[in-house]
């Protein structure tokens, strides 16, 4: 898979395999883990249907649960249905390491820089 692009912030790394509000695309996927699922969100569309669309998240394990809320609010802006068959929510994946603090904004801060990236760059602070 060739991403669309990638976004980097001290609090998360998202891999954008389309544009967050481009239309859906499958892509055909698996996973399997060695931990149980304690650090893994949204994989049930993987799992219940092999696919996803979404971007995928990568965040410190602390801050797991509210970027998977935050990929959820950009899901139901994108489809207030949120079909699961366009591969929706977005996936995140826990990762060790340091949890920093976002700022009060990081949402809106995150949001736009999802959305302003164009093909094959990589956005970062």
């Amino acid at each position: 898979m060739i991403l669309h692009a990638v976004v980097r912030r001290p609090y998360a790394l998202v891999l954008l395999p389309v544009p967050v509000f481009g239309p859906p695309v499958r892509f055909f996927a698996s996973h399997r883990g060695r931990r149980g699922a304690g650090g893994l969100l949204g994989q049930g569309v993987l799992e219940e249907f092999g696919t996803f669309s979404s971007p995928i998240f990568l965040a410190p394990e602390p801050l797991l649960g509210m970027v998977y809320d935050f990929g959820l609010a950009l899901a139901a802006e994108r489809d207030s249905e949120m079909p699961l068959h366009t591969g929706w929510p977005a996936l995140c994946l826990g990762i060790d390491g340091k949890a920093p603090r976002p700022g009060r904004a990081w949402e809106a801060e995150l949001r736009s820089a999802l959305v302003a990236v164009r093909p094959g760059t990589r956005s970062g602070k």
